[in-house]
């Protein structure tokens, strides 16, 4: 069942990746790309709006959290869609026409465990998370791409991963519909290991509707460093990836509870009584936590866990 909006209204917000203000009306799905509707979150029900606008020929296009009040309530993600005439067309061995998603988040560039880590889609798009800081990553990615075309003429069945040599680096490919996921390693051992963990990675791509973030995926990897692939939970990964509601930060009806809430909760769960008051505070976001304290990436599982049994108690509505 649909849950209504209480309250329709304009809201403004300012395209992060211009600064200009845009505005989109809540009650006409004409002035929005897309509306998601989410799970209640600790007494709140949110909801995920895709809106855009034009600058010169480019699209830029916000994701932002919603509640059933109108009020805005934050970023998800943005990113910037070029308009190609009918006769141009995206063309894999050149990747200047291909959305660089994330493109103005910075990349990881020094990790234990991955030296580079690329992934493309040929619906005309790349995401750059871990790169070495001397290569040029068109340059690889294209180089990618003909050697991946080489062996679709070698093999019935192309090899999962397809190992790719450029220059001195070896790469790893993985391959799915309009997916190709590419990592190079410190450690050639741990192949095997992220194997499951790619193709649910994939298979989150291939079966959203929504575009990578790659705050998210730079997350993913401060994790698989931290935890070892060995260790890391596949459910929870594709809830990092595409659980918009991370991205809010929660606002209870009753605070006055937390005080006397939060020391039974540390008693009963392993997480730290400051790392939850943040949280429950509203103070700052699961994704913000994770992107500034490695405690809590370390904790991620544990914190999730603690979060859900609160929401599912309904110990704060």
């Amino acid at each position: 069942m649909t849950t209504e909006i209480t309250e329709t209204k304009y809201i403004d917000i300012k395209c992060k990746l211009c600064g200009t203000v845009i505005d989109f009306d809540i009650s006409d799905e004409t002035t929005y790309l897309s509306k998601t509707e989410h799970q209640n979150f600790f007494g709140t029900q949110l909801f995920t709006y895709r809106v855009q606008h034009t600058v010169g020929n480019e699209q830029h296009i916000n994701a932002v959290l919603v509640d059933q009040k109108g009020h805005f309530r934050g970023y998800i993600d943005a990113y910037k869609e070029v308009a190609y005439s009918d006769e141009e067309k995206l063309d894999p061995k050149n990747l200047e026409n291909f959305i660089h998603l994330g493109e103005e988040i910075e990349t990881i560039t020094n990790n234990t465990l991955l030296t580079n880590f690329f992934i493309i889609n040929s619906v005309g798009w790349f995401l750059e998370i871990v790169k070495l800081p001397t290569i040029n990553t068109n340059a690889v990615l294209e180089r990618v791409y003909e050697k991946i075309a080489e062996s679709k003429q070698i093999y019935k069945e192309i090899p999962q991963p397809l190992k790719i040599v450029v220059a001195d680096l070896n790469f790893y490919v993985w391959i799915e519909k309009a997916t190709f996921f590419i990592i190079s390693v410190k450690d050639t051992e741990v192949i095997d290991e992220l194997s499951d963990l790619v193709l649910e990675i994939i298979d989150c791509i291939e079966t959203s509707n929504r575009l990578p973030n790659k705050r998210t995926y730079k997350i993913l990897v401060s994790i698989l460093s931290e935890v070892g692939p060995s260790q890391i939970s596949l459910g929870l990964v594709r809830r990092l990836l595409t659980d918009d509601l991370f991205y809010s930060k929660i606002k209870t009806k009753y605070p006055e509870r937390l005080e006397v809430l939060i020391p039974k909760i540390v008693k009963r769960h392993a997480i730290s009584e400051a790392i939850l008051k943040e949280l429950l505070l509203g103070k700052s976001s699961f994704i913000e936590m994770l992107e500034k304290d490695e405690i809590v990436v370390a904790y991620y599982k544990e914190i999730i866990e603690t979060l859900d049994f609160i929401n599912r108690r309904k110990l704060l509505t």
